[in-house]
């Protein structure tokens, strides 16, 4: 599902019809289409100051409401009555990928097929910011296993029955799992960066102990603690990215 704030950016994980199989998270602002494919972590981008300079037909249709419906189509969000879309990511040369689009208008009986062909350009990727996508990866795990915990192993008063302890430990588990995985990718990021890492390794190493300990917690404490690994873990990615900056 997009998170689409209308003007500003919309981010989310999209799929396509010639890409079987793949993943990619996009970002979209207003003068800006980037995809990212989640296996590869090979990432692409098309600036756009103006999407009649990408149309095939329908040329004249406002910048805004072009990129709102493209926003919308990759985040598979529901059209409305009168109004469909159709996209598509298609291969080229030179690394390039071509992300086609097609708009359904009907008004007055009256079909209304606008299309645009936005390329988009490869972006080099560097080893830490391929490290930190595969960071932003394992966040989004937790999220994820967060969501898929099935109703019937919490009681009434949102706590475990004891037949169903053994299935909240393998989501404890899981989450821990997890919750390591963070912290040895950071740890990654901040050694290709060329930073000092004790104090994350120390951190991996409590990580270990305690997790004997954390598998057998309920869900809520798991959760709780694995989200602030993953705070943690990205605050000290961005901490880093600061001190290259200011050198």
């Amino acid at each position: 599902m997009a998170e689409a704030t209308k003007t500003t950016e919309t981010t989310g994980m999209a799929t396509f019809s010639s890409q079987r199989g793949a993943v990619f998270r996009f970002s979209v602002t207003p003068t800006r289409i980037w995809l990212e494919q989640q296996t590869t972590k090979q990432q692409w981008q098309c600036s756009v100051s103006s999407v009649n300079d990408f149309a095939l037909k329908g040329a004249g249709i406002p910048h805004a409401i072009v990129m709102d419906y493209l926003a919308m189509s990759l985040g598979s969000s529901a059209p409305s009555r009168d109004t469909d879309y159709e996209v598509d990511l298609i291969p080229m040369s030179e690394g390039r990928m071509r992300l086609d689009f097609l708009l359904k208008f009907s008004i007055a009986d009256v079909v209304w097929k606008p299309e645009y062909q936005f390329v988009l350009q490869p972006i080099e990727v560097t080893e830490t910011q391929m490290l930190t996508a595969k960071l932003q990866d394992a966040n989004d795990s937790l999220e994820r296993l967060h969501t898929i915990i099935p109703a019937w192993v919490m009681g009434s008063r949102g706590h475990p029955t004891p037949r169903n302890e053994a299935a909240m430990q393998i989501v404890a588990l899981r989450g821990t799992q997890s919750w390591l995985y963070l912290c040895t990718l950071t740890k990654r990021v901040l050694e290709n960066s060329g930073t000092h890492v004790e104090a994350v390794a120390e951190w991996s190493a409590a990580a270990v102990h305690k997790s004997i300990d954390v598998v057998m917690k309920y869900w809520s404490v798991v959760r709780d603690t694995a989200a602030q690994a993953g705070g943690m873990a990205r605050q000290l990615v961005l901490d880093q990215y600061a001190a290259m900056t200011d050198h």
